[in-house]
Order: C-alpha cells, then sequence, then structure tokens
C-alpha cells in the first residue's frame, strides 16, 4: 500500500490507519468490478436517473453561418474556366464550386483545381 495514500485518507476523512487501509482495498476491488455495497431498489432508480443525460433543449440554436460571397474568388475561377474553353487541348470543364473548384478533362485525364486563399 502506498503510504502517502494512506496518510492522506487518515488526514482527510479523519479516521485511523487500519480504516484508511481497509477503504483502499474496498476500493481496488470495487475498480475490479465487485460490488460490495448493494443498493436499495429505490437508491438503484435514484442512481439510474442521476446517470442520464439532462435533455433540455438548448437556449441558443445552431445555425449555418451566412457567408458573404467573394468576388475576387468567384472572378478567378470564370476567367480560369474561360482560358481552359480556349485551350485547345481540354475536352471538357466544369465549375463545381463558384469560389472553389473547377474540373475539367484534357486528353482523356481528369483533373481538378481548387483555388484557396490562406489567411494571413
Amino acid at each position: 500500500m502506498d503510504e502517502k495514500r494512506i496518510a492522506l485518507l487518515m488526514k482527510q476523512l479523519d479516521i485511523s490507519r487500519d480504516e484508511a487501509i481497509e477503504v483502499l482495498k474496498e476500493d481496488s476491488e470495487i475498480d475490479k468490478g465487485a460490488e460490495l455495497f448493494e443498493l436499495t431498489p429505490e437508491q438503484k432508480q435514484v442512481e439510474k436517473k442521476m446517470r442520464q443525460a439532462d435533455r433540455k433543449v438548448t437556449a441558443y440554436s445552431w445555425k449555418p453561418r451566412e457567408r458573404k460571397p467573394n468576388e475576387t474568388k468567384r472572378k478567378l475561377i470564370q476567367d480560369l474556366a474561360l482560358t481552359l474553353h480556349h485551350n485547345p487541348m481540354v475536352d471538357s470543364w466544369e465549375i463545381t464550386n463558384q469560389e472553389r473548384q473547377i474540373d475539367f478533362e484534357c486528353n482523356g485525364t481528369k483533373y481538378r483545381i481548387i483555388l484557396s486563399a490562406p489567411r494571413k
């Protein structure tokens, strides 16, 4: 047994050394799954109720954040699409996200351009 833990229990619970050792042994057995102190049916109901999470509706509501359109990114994507459109090597192209992504096919291979604006 750990002497520091015994001393701490003796001090905090104001119990004797033998009682502190007994408490530690019982704690160890409970940790291993032993049920040393059986609850009454009423106590079991209270225990079950205390273990359940509160089902109250929160005072706030989650709403998706409305993003302002980034006109610069939209213009860049449109300019890239126009460049792809005029390129004879490009078979087909599609803007899959107005501010972020263009997918295109060149000589039978699919490619994707993703535009990102890192934060400063």
